[in-house]
């Protein structure tokens, strides 16, 4: 679901959320509420979480006893089922996406609990992952490959449409690293990587003049990076145009 800046969708969305996650309710006026996102840190919009507005009817209040265990979508999409094997009941459920585990897999399938539904879902075993390290840069890369060719969309944080520092929070939360989510807050708390002693899975950043980054993308080696690029119009793999080259300005990494 879309979050806006203004009080409709006819703005520019900002950025999105994904199924069950939480937010904090801050204001509701003529059926839309002003919230705030804790897991999409925005140091210089709210230091508290990513705010904005969103239809008041996308919201549920969460309820019911703590989950079992959490696990998050390792694949692009997948689907929530009444039953093992059974019919969809939630179709679209994305990447990346945390699911309240209630229970221990029955011939490959997990029970799931899911907002706004009165009854325990079954989701593929498979589909699901614990947020565990990802093993490196090479981690990293492998499930950012997964998005190539995926259209840009300015505030987007699914695989139908993702911006380039949606991308890097998006492939950080699989693994269950809560990095901020627009690109100038990824530099700012990044570990700072000297030019030229970037390795793969680290983060390019780029700026204009004195202005904070405008762009972000992943190293797969030297000068050459993975992005949401809104130039291509997607996510791509590709060596660094000479305009790239112009306003690279840092290289960083979170974690070792």
């Amino acid at each position: 679901m879309s979050v806006s800046v203004r009080r409709d969708l006819l703005g520019r969305t900002e950025t999105q959320l994904l199924l069950g996650d939480e937010v904090e309710v801050l204001e509701e006026s003529g059926g839309w509420s002003c919230i705030r996102i804790p897991d999409q840190p925005a140091a210089r919009m709210d230091p508290r979480g990513y705010p904005g507005w969103l239809p008041t009817r996308q919201l549920r209040r969460l309820d019911g006893s703590p989950p079992k265990a959490e696990r998050l979508v390792c694949r692009r999409r997948t689907a929530l089922h009444t039953a093992p094997a059974g019919p969809v009941a939630v179709a679209g459920v994305c990447y990346g996406t945390r699911l309240r585990v209630l229970g221990d897999a029955i011939d490959g399938w997990l029970p799931v609990g899911s907002l706004g539904h009165g009854r325990n879902l079954w989701v593929a075993a498979q589909a699901m992952a614990t947020p565990d390290n990802p093993g490196g840069g090479a981690g990293l890369l492998a499930a950012a490959d997964m998005f190539l060719g995926t259209p840009y969309l300015w505030g987007g944080l699914t695989p139908h449409g993702i911006d380039c520092s949606g991308l890097v929070h998006l492939i950080y939360r699989r693994y269950g690293v809560q990095v901020p989510r627009n690109s100038e807050d990824q530099q700012e708390q990044a570990s700072p990587v000297p030019l030229g002693n970037e390795r793969p899975g680290d983060l390019y950043f780029f700026t204009r003049g004195e202005e904070p980054a405008h762009h972000v993308g992943f190293v797969i080696r030297r000068g050459v990076m993975l992005d949401a690029c809104y130039t291509a119009g997607r996510v791509t793999a590709h060596v660094l145009t000479d305009d790239r080259r112009r306003t690279l300005a840092a290289a960083g990494r979170f974690g070792g």
